[in-house]
């Protein structure tokens, strides 16, 4: 693990694999987790195929120092410094969940400065419904009031309320979708199971889930990036949009639809190539590892 200090001199932590002079592939986590705690299985493969991946811990994440600022936005000048920092002319953005809102974040306020093109997974351009968007999270459920109530909850007491939410965003609380049984995790039931018993993709989660989200990162970063990833509505962004984009859309979904996805095909006003992930989830790259594994490397061997 490597550090930058930021413009506003916070020490961002960082890491990196793979041959420097390499195409750099540039890592968004979700919501929550550090590189460390919940890597991306994609890292170490595409390292290995010869590309420099970097992965970064948003500020008040993992080693990142806390701030009092924080958002989408601060997190998108964390990246574009972290960029500059290494020197990197060009970098495919790779980021799902609430990585992706990061990534419209930086095209809001950079346009492509640095980039290459994007590798993007199952986050709407806006997480919460409104009236002309009924595609936010928890398959529509969360609209602005939801989100407001999850802020008062958060402050609160934030494990009981994402305790709650797991056990509404689970796969298992949708029953009335086509999926498989292996895909309907409950993840209620995996925090009881016996620990060799929980599949790997799982383990840092609930982890996680063992140690209290407050132990896991700063609070107000928690809070914070929570509240803002949900707030904002990336729509108008999605167009201005014009590199080239893999976009990979879990079918029928969990916690989001996949039409919200469709959004991505149907609005990016460069390349896109839309992989349908069939049946999936949110977890969907764990799910068809191998195809986003084959998708993915055919996308880069063009850039």
């Amino acid at each position: 693990m490597s550090y930058y200090t930021n413009s506003q001199k916070l020490n961002i932590s960082y890491t990196e694999a793979g041959e420097k002079s390499a195409q750099t592939v540039l890592f968004f986590d979700g919501f929550g987790a550090s590189y460390e705690m919940l890597p991306n299985p994609m890292f170490d493969e595409l390292a290995e195929q010869g590309y420099h991946c970097v992965a970064f811990d948003y500020r008040g994440y993992g080693k990142s120092s806390p701030s009092k600022y924080n958002s989408m936005a601060w997190c998108a000048l964390d990246a574009k410094e972290l960029l500059e920092h290494l020197q990197v002319e060009k970098a495919i953005f790779y980021g799902g969940s609430m990585g992706l809102s990061v990534i419209l974040a930086y095209f809001k306020a950079y346009g492509d400065l640095y980039v290459d093109s994007i590798i993007i997974f199952d986050q709407p351009p806006s997480v919460t419904s409104r009236e002309d968007w009924p595609y936010g999270r928890i398959r529509g459920k969360q609209n602005l009031a939801k989100l407001a109530d999850s802020l008062q909850k958060m402050f609160h007491d934030p494990d009981a309320f994402f305790a709650q939410d797991t056990a509404e965003t689970s796969a298992s609380a949708f029953p009335e979708l086509a999926l498989p049984p292996a895909m309907k995790i409950d993840f209620a039931q995996l925090l009881q199971a016996d620990p060799k018993d929980i599949p790997a993709e799982f383990q840092s989660v609930t982890t996680m889930a063992e140690k209290g989200i407050a132990n896991c990162l700063d609070q107000l970063a928690c809070i914070a990036t929570w509240y803002d990833s949900g707030y904002q509505d990336y729509r108008d962004v999605v167009p201005t949009i014009q590199v080239p984009a893999l976009v990979f859309a879990p079918n029928p979904g969990s916690l989001y639809m996949f039409q919200a996805m469709e959004y991505y095909r149907d609005h990016l006003n460069g390349p896109v190539t839309f992989v349908e992930l069939k049946p999936g989830t949110h977890f969907a790259l764990v799910e068809h590892f191998d195809t986003v594994k084959k998708q993915v490397l055919e996308f880069l061997s063009k850039r």
